[in-house]
């Protein structure tokens, strides 16, 4: 009887263990569907809405026009780039993925640059090149962004409201130090004023004295330095209570005070211009305007938490 028992609870055990894996192979597969057919799906949806509901920031997505530009790498066209693409980069009046290899579905360029992180600035400085023959005439402000970045259109557009596009305007989050100078950190994205593309194009980018002509050095960093050669400086972006509006991590990592002085994360407070620095939520702006090391997964909480949540009373539908 007791090996009986034994036996039919290895037997059990097994099944039970056989369940589970399958188990988790159909939920990492139904992620890997719903993430791969979630464009189709939330497009549709919205197709269907339009008929009936006009989105209120049309007005103002009229008035301030951004030109995004995404930095990607042919490696992360579908598992980050085309995330981008179905979340908030349709809120962009336009909108360019820049890589080094052409993808007409994602709307990728080739640019002629190696991929990597030591090409960053060389694929930077290619895609303002890029930008300005093309496209400076196609918009009124140009958005740089990384393909793990999430921008909430809508506060961009409010912040850019009342800045003459005419005028030489370098934002996002301001960081320093004495040998690096100051400039925008480039993972949570940095903007660019019609006027400052066409001036870092002609004045910067061909003068070896005013912008680095090799593809080595910190991309944000070379870009801070080259813009202060030609005379363009950064712009404080936080709003009255001093919350930054471009934030370098997801809101809830900022909001952990602890895992802001973690080894890999201590960096921020050391090279943030903007002093003093709020700790805790009260470092995040209710209205900013970037998070930067957002999953795929994250865009999609992100779009429907800012986008599709409403407290209870307001019927309103926002239509992306």
């Amino acid at each position: 009887m007791k090996l009986k028992a034994v036996d039919n609870y290895q037997r059990n055990k097994s099944k039970s263990f056989v369940v589970a894996i399958v188990g988790l192979l159909l939920g990492f597969g139904c992620i890997y569907k719903t993430l791969s057919n979630y464009e189709s799906t939330y497009q549709l949806d919205n197709e269907e809405l339009k008929a009936a509901v006009k989105r209120k920031s049309d007005p103002l997505a009229a008035a301030v026009s951004i030109l995004c530009w995404v930095v990607t790498s042919p490696k992360t066209h579908k598992t980050r780039a085309e995330h981008v693409k179905n979340t908030w980069g349709r809120d962009c009046n336009h909108l360019i993925f820049m890589s080094s290899q052409n993808d007409s579905h994602l709307g990728a360029v080739a640019l002629p640059v190696s991929e990597g992180r030591d090409h960053l600035w060389a694929k930077t400085k290619e895609s303002l090149n890029y930008l300005y023959k093309h496209h400076q005439f196609s918009a009124d402000w140009f958005f740089k962004a990384d393909d793990d970045t999430y921008a909430v259109m809508d506060n961009m557009r409010d912040l850019l409201k009342d800045l003459s596009a005419a005028d030489p305007w370098y934002l996002g989050n301001r960081f320093h130090s004495k040998e690096l100078g100051v400039y925008a950190g480039g993972g949570s994205g940095y903007i660019f004023s019609r006027k400052t593309l066409q001036m870092v194009v002609e004045k910067g980018l061909n003068d070896a004295e005013k912008c680095r002509e090799d593809h080595d050095g910190y991309e944000d960093v070379e870009m801070g330095k080259c813009l202060a050669n030609i005379g363009i400086s950064m712009s404080d972006t936080r709003d009255a209570r001093g919350g930054m509006r471009f934030l370098p991590y997801m809101p809830n990592v900022h909001a952990d005070q602890e895992e802001m002085t973690t080894e890999d994360k201590k960096w921020f407070f050391q090279f943030t211009a903007d002093d003093p620095v709020p700790k805790g939520m009260a470092s995040c702006s209710p209205r900013a305007v970037t998070f930067h090391y957002v999953s795929p997964e994250e865009m999609y909480e992100l779009d429907f938490l800012i986008y599709q949540i409403r407290l209870y009373g307001d019927e309103s539908y926002l239509i992306r």
